[in-house]
């Protein structure tokens, strides 16, 4: 059977592959896409039911309402705020506004990363740079410093990492501000950010006093369970904030989504409860995993990595035959989201008998290091 993946690690493009061909498609278990899987609140659904009467006129173009939420979420100025349809699209936008109209840039990014980074800095013609992601963050890092030059036009972090969850210290992310050249623009993307537990100062905004060049980005499709209506944002400072909205497209979110991100935002004791539900199973399952030999890092997202190497492809059909999707990378492991507890159940009964499958393979000796993810 083929990998489903890229030969360079990113996960296929969305739609049918080899292993959901071979194995057949199935939403009981979907386990790959970071889906919160609950419903939304009915404050939000009350909130899409009140604008469904004027969808027969043109979304506002300026996400008024919406752009006043995030800035009181976030302390921020509304005029450093900039709203787009999702995370890939505002980070093309960043990447064009970063290239500018330079001859030569480049994008430094960890790997493995959010697989749509690629496609952004192909859009801007940037060169791409990649460091492999290692157990040392703060190494990571300064490797990027040691790379970086005036070609460098973007840094790329996902924070926390996707598909790993690794968390990184805003003390590490500071330095790494300090050592790059003032040319060059960092985007720290915090799609999962609202799901690292006790760590207040994950919220990297406040560094953008000391540094201009920082942008941040946020996204409502997962804390806020709105991956089927795309929207995100960036915070940035002039005269970057200026230079995005040059590559945003007009009237790219529509009324509906507008409502339902602002009443989210506008109701955040239930996203509070409802992202807490997501940390318990996440902690029950990483505990669960460990137990079973597992070697999967501490997660600050609403999913878990476990680095499986070349055995992944066993892993994810394993999975897939008990009716459980998980998203799988090449030759390096799979990225499981969390779901609802009864599916979280299946996926960790299906990663018990599998270590004990591998145990039994290899016996209990030196050769069960070949295999990545089992101890």
């Amino acid at each position: 059977m083929q990998s489903t993946l890229a030969n360079d690690g990113a996960p296929a493009l969305p739609g049918p592959t080899p292993l959901h061909t071979a194995m057949g498609s199935t939403r009981s278990g979907r386990l790959s896409p970071n889906e919160i899987p609950y419903p939304i609140p009915s404050s939000v659904l009350r909130e899409i039911d009140s604008v469904l009467p004027d969808i027969n006129r043109h979304p506002d173009p300026t996400c008024a309402q919406l752009v006043q939420a995030i800035a009181r979420h976030h302390g921020s100025a509304p005029d450093d705020i900039v709203v787009g349809p999702g995370r890939l699209a505002l980070a093309t936008g960043v990447a064009l506004a970063a290239a500018a109209d330079e001859a030569e840039s480049e994008i430094i990014y960890l790997s493995p990363t959010l697989e749509g980074i690629s496609t952004s800095a192909r859009i801007a013609r940037m060169s791409q740079l990649s460091v492999p992601l290692s157990d040392s963050c703060a190494l990571d890092l300064q490797n990027i410093a040691n790379l970086a030059s005036i070609r460098t036009r973007l840094v790329y972090l996902c924070n926390p990492n996707e598909p790993t969850g690794v968390v990184l210290e805003r003390r590490h992310i500071e330095r790494l501000l300090y050592q790059l050249p003032p040319t060059t623009t960092v985007l720290i993307d915090q799609t999962y950010a609202d799901f690292v537990d006790e760590r207040p100062d994950v919220d990297v905004t406040s560094l953008q006093r000391n540094h201009p060049n920082l942008i941040v980005l946020r996204s409502f499709s997962a804390a806020d369970g709105l991956a089927g209506l795309p929207a995100g944002y960036v915070i940035a400072k002039p005269p970057l904030v200026h230079k995005i909205h040059e590559y945003m497209l007009p009237f790219t979110i529509d009324t509906i989504t507008q409502a339902a991100a602002t009443a989210s935002l506008n109701n955040i004791r239930q996203r509070e409860l409802r992202i807490r539900k997501i940390i318990e199973q996440r902690e029950t399952m990483h505990r669960a995993l460990a137990n079973y030999g597992y070697r999967s890092p501490k997660s600050g997202t609403n999913f878990l990595w476990i680095p499986l190497g070349a055995a992944g492809l066993d892993f994810a059909v394993a999975c897939r035959e008990a009716g459980i999707d998980v998203r799988l990378y090449s030759q390096r492991g799979v990225r499981i989201s969390v779901g609802r507890p009864e599916e979280n159940q299946v996926l960790l009964r299906v990663a018990r008998d599998f270590a004990i499958d591998r145990q039994q393979l290899f016996g209990d000796h030196n050769e069960t290091e070949q295999f990545h993810g089992v101890r």
